[in-house]
């Protein structure tokens, strides 16, 4: 995936942070092949807006992000306007 296809499929809104307009961030090794940028060192995800998150061993990312991540919102009637 290219860096502007990248940033269209992102879920994250456009902050101005980052690399320069234009420039990609991806790092390569000598091979040619893109370099690690970091490792994971836990993975949660939050089914629940606003509440108590679950630790994965794994899990599956689309372009929305975590499948299940943030899938409900509770919503407490009386404070709707």
């Amino acid at each position: 995936m290219q860096c502007a296809e990248a940033r269209r499929h992102s879920n994250r809104p456009a902050t101005g942070a980052g690399p320069a307009q234009g420039h990609c961030a991806h790092r390569f090794d000598d091979s040619g092949a893109r370099a690690a940028a970091g490792s994971v060192v836990a993975l949660w995800r939050y089914p629940v807006k606003s509440m108590m998150g679950e630790e994965l061993n794994a899990a599956e990312v689309t372009e929305r992000g975590l499948v299940g991540d943030r899938q409900f919102a509770v919503v407490d009637a009386s404070t709707l306007a």
